[in-house]
C-alpha cells in the first residue's frame, strides 16, 4: 500500500524544513509547496534536497491554479502549513485539492486582528474595545472608542512587528501616521485596550494554549508558560508547563477553547495567547498553526510531537487523549536581537552556559559577521534548550547562562566603538526610534523577590551605545539613556567633534522632545559650530549651550574644532 504524500506550504515560520521532513517521515511521504520569498530562495538548495519541491509563485489565482496542478500530479493526501504569512495560501490549494484545512473566511478572522476582535466581541467571548486605523486622520476617532493605554499594531502581522504601547495621544497620533506612512506602510493598523497583566515574576503575565480541532471538536494538549516580554511585546520564549493552579489553568483553556470554536476553525492546531489579568485571564489573539518553539519543546519533553500531531489531523486522525508531560520543565529561551540594531561581532561565554547542569543545547540563530536591523519585532541572537526539575531549577539555570553569555557589536567591521552587552541585558530596552516609549519611572531598584527599596549605586560600563537617531546618517553615541538608574528624564549623545569639521552627521531634523546641544572646548573659543533652527542659523563659539525646541526642524555643522572639543545633545524626558 503507498505512503501518504503530505502537502506542506513552507515559508519563514515556526518550524525548519529538516525538522518537518524529519517528523513526519513517519506518517507519509513530504512534498514541499515553496512559496517564492527571500527566505525561500536562500534555502532553495537545502529544501530541494530535502524533498520534493513544487513552486508556488504567488498567490494570484492564476499561480495557485497552476501550483495546485503541480501538487496533484504527486497525489497529497493532506495539505498544511507551519507557516503564519502563509495560512491563506494554503487554504486556497486545500480548496482547489479538495482537502480538509481552515477555509478562507475562517483565515480571514485568524489573520486579520481587527476582525478577529470584532467577531470574539459579537460572540460574548472577549469585550476587548478595538477600532480599526487605514489613514492617520482615522487615529482621534480610534482614540476616543478605545482610550488610553492601548496597543497600536498592524491588522495583520506576525512576531510582533510594529506594535507599540501607547500611553499619550501625541505618541500615538505620531505613531499612527509614521506606520501608516508611504508605499512600504502598514496598509492598517488596530488600536486595541491594553491588557495589564498581574505581575508574576520571574515569569511571564501571559500563556499560550495549545489545541488540536477535529470537526470543530476543540482538544486542548498544552499550556504553554511565557517568560516576561523584551519591550515592547517582543517575545523571549517559553516553557512547558505553565506554572498555574488548577483552576486557573482550567479557565485559561475554557476561553481558549470558546475562542476556537467562535473564530469557526474545523480542522488543525491552533496557539491561543491569554493575558492573566486581575480580572482574570483575557484573550490576546488566536493563531491557526503551531506556536513558536513547539517543535523544539516536544522534541525536549518526549511523548506527544506537536509536528507530527499537525500533519496528523490534516491526515484525518483523531485528536490527542494526553497532554504533553506535566513532571519535569522543559524550556526554549531566546536571547533577544537588540532591539536597537547593529554588526555581531564577538560571542563569548557559550562553553561556559554549556556546561550548565540543566542546560541542553545552544543553537545560534544570527552568526558573528551579521548585521541585525532595529526594530520591536521579536528576533533571536541564540536560543538557550534546557529541562530542569521544577520551575525554580529552569530560572536558576537561565540567571547563570544569561549572565556568562556576552554579545558584542559595532556599527562596522573593526569599528573601534564596539560595546558588549551580557544575555540578560539584551532586549531589556525599545529602539531608540520607537515613539512609543514610556516615560521614566521613579528612580527605585527592586529587590530579588519584586519590593521597591532605597537607590543604591549603580555603573555602567557599556557605553557609549550607539544608536539609530531620525536624521543622522549613523547611529549615535549615547553615554546616558532613559532606561539607565531605574529611569531618567533625560538622554545625552554626543562625542569629540574633532574629526567632523566641515562633515555633516546628520539631514534636518525633528525630534519630540527639547533638544540642548552643549558645545565645549580645552580653551575658550576652541570649537565653533553652525546650527541652524527651523530656517534661522546660529553661530555657536565654546563654550556655549543652545536650547532647539521640541518638533524643531534642526542641524548642525562643525565649522572648527581644536583638539579635546566636544559637542553633546541632552534630550529632555520622552520620545526622540
Amino acid at each position: 500500500m503507498p505512503r501518504p504524500v503530505i502537502a506542506v506550504v513552507y515559508d519563514f515560520g515556526s518550524v525548519a524544513p529538516a525538522d518537518i521532513v524529519d517528523r513526519l517521515e513517519p506518517l507519509g511521504d513530504v512534498v514541499l509547496a515553496v512559496c517564492r520569498s527571500a527566505h525561500t530562495e536562500q534555502l532553495a538548495p537545502l529544501l530541494q534536497d530535502l524533498a520534493a519541491v513544487v513552486p508556488v509563485d504567488g498567490d494570484h489565482p492564476a499561480d495557485l491554479d497552476e501550483a495546485a496542478s503541480r501538487l496533484r500530479a504527486h497525489r497529497p493526501a493532506a495539505v498544511l502549513t507551519y507557516s503564519e504569512r502563509r495560512l491563506a495560501v494554503t487554504a486556497e490549494l486545500a480548496a482547489r485539492l479538495g482537502l480538509p484545512y481552515h477555509d478562507a473566511a475562517t483565515v480571514r478572522l485568524l489573520t486579520d486582528k481587527y476582525e478577529q476582535r470584532r467577531r470574539l466581541r459579537e460572540r460574548g467571548v472577549d469585550p476587548v474595545r478595538t477600532a480599526l486605523l487605514r489613514t492617520p486622520g482615522d487615529w482621534t476617532p480610534a482614540l476616543a472608542a478605545v482610550g488610553l493605554p492601548a496597543v497600536l499594531k498592524p491588522a495583520r502581522g506576525e512576531g510582533s512587528r510594529n506594535t507599540h504601547l501607547v500611553r499619550d495621544a501625541a505618541t500615538g497620533s505620531a505613531l499612527a501616521e509614521r506606520l501608516l506612512a508611504g508605499p512600504g506602510g502598514e496598509g492598517a493598523l488596530v488600536l486595541e485596550e491594553y491588557l495589564a497583566g498581574v505581575d508574576r515574576a520571574p515569569f511571564g503575565d501571559h500563556v499560550s494554549v495549545e489545541s488540536a480541532v477535529v470537526e470543530g471538536r476543540v482538544t486542548h494538549w498544552a499550556v504553554t508558560g511565557k517568560f516576561p516580554l523584551a519591550p515592547p511585546f517582543r517575545e523571549v520564549g517559553h516553557y512547558w508547563p505553565a506554572p498555574l493552579a488548577a483552576d486557573e489553568q482550567a479557565a485559561v483553556a475554557d476561553l481558549a477553547g470558546r475562542a476556537v470554536r467562535a473564530l469557526g476553525v474545523r480542522t488543525g492546531v491552533t496557539h491561543t495567547e491569554v493575558k492573566l489579568t486581575a480580572d482574570g485571564p483575557r484573550l490576546i489573539e488566536v493563531n491557526g498553526r503551531l506556536g513558536g518553539f513547539q517543535a523544539g519543546l516536544g522534541r525536549l519533553a518526549g511523548g506527544l510531537d506537536p509536528v507530527a500531531l499537525a500533519a496528523g489531523l490534516a491526515l484525518g486522525g483523531p485528536a490527542p487523549t494526553t497532554w504533553v508531560p506535566q513532571d519535569r520543565v522543559v524550556f526554549a529561551r531566546a536571547v533577544p536581537t537588540p532591539a536597537d540594531g547593529g554588526l555581531l561581532t564577538h560571542v563569548h561565554g557559550v562553553a561556559d552556559a554549556l556546561a550548565l547542569p540543566g542546560l541542553d543545547g545552544y543553537e545560534t540563530r544570527v552568526r558573528p559577521g551579521t548585521r541585525v536591523e532595529p526594530g520591536v519585532a521579536s528576533g533571536e541572537l541564540a536560543v538557550l534548550w534546557g529541562i530542569a526539575a521544577t520551575h525554580a531549577e529552569m530560572v536558576d539555570v537561565l540567571d547563570k547562562a544569561l549572565d556568562v553569555l556576552t554579545y558584542t557589536f559595532a556599527r562596522a567591521p573593526a569599528d573601534p566603538g564596539e560595546h558588549s552587552l551580557r544575555a540578560h541585558e539584551l532586549g531589556a530596552r525599545p529602539p531608540s526610534d520607537s515613539l512609543a516609549r514610556r516615560k521614566a519611572p521613579p528612580m527605585t531598584t527592586e529587590t530579588p523577590n519584586g519590593t521597591a527599596r532605597p537607590p543604591g549605586a549603580e555603573v555602567h560600563t557599556d557605553i557609549p551605545r550607539f544608536l539609530a537617531v531620525a536624521g543622522h546618517h549613523d547611529p549615535a553615541p549615547f553615554y546616558l539613556t532613559a532606561d539607565m538608574f531605574g529611569g531618567v528624564p533625560v538622554e545625552l549623545a554626543g562625542g569629540s567633534i574633532t574629526h567632523l569639521v566641515g562633515k555633516p552627521v546628520a539631514d534636518p531634523h525633528r525630534h519630540q522632545v527639547d533638544e540642548i546641544y552643549f558645545l565645549v572646548s580645552p580653551n575658550a573659543g576652541g570649537a565653533c559650530i553652525e546650527v541652524i533652527v527651523d530656517g534661522e542659523r546660529h553661530e555657536l563659539t565654546s563654550p556655549a549651550l543652545l536650547r532647539v525646541p521640541a518638533g524643531a526642524e534642526h542641524r548642525f555643522l562643525t565649522l572648527a574644532a581644536e583638539p579635546g572639543s566636544y559637542c553633546f545633545g541632552l534630550l529632555l524626558s520622552g520620545d526622540r
